[in-house]
């Protein structure tokens, strides 16, 4: 519940592999805004399901929180797009999907 009360969720992280805490926020329809490092580009398409930003780039980051809370339209599209991206990839049974998908491609 604090999650989903929050207006954006932030990772400003130097490093980093794929954050749980960055899929919990997009599970709970919260815009990330996270710097482009490790597997965070893999989860965070900008401009999609969340902004990035360069690792230690104050003035990027400033502008990628500003522009959620300047526009909660697009906030909240972008939270859906980041809620389907959890639902599609870390849920049981978007994994499973994803895995029959391979199988139908290889097997074709």
């Amino acid at each position: 519940e604090l999650v989903r009360a929050m207006d954006l969720f932030l990772l400003p992280s130097l490093t980093e592999g794929t954050s749980l805490a960055l899929v919990g926020a997009m599970a709970a329809h919260v815009p990330p805004v996270a710097s482009a490092v490790g597997g965070t580009p893999e989860v965070v398409k900008h401009g999609e399901n969340g902004l990035l930003f360069e690792s230690e780039d104050q003035a990027g980051l400033t502008a990628a929180i500003k522009q959620i809370l300047d526009d909660p339209v697009k906030a909240r599209e972008m939270g859906e797009a980041g809620r389907q991206v959890y639902l599609d990839h870390f849920t049981f049974d978007g994994m499973i999907e994803s895995f029959r998908n391979i199988y139908r491609e290889e097997l074709a």
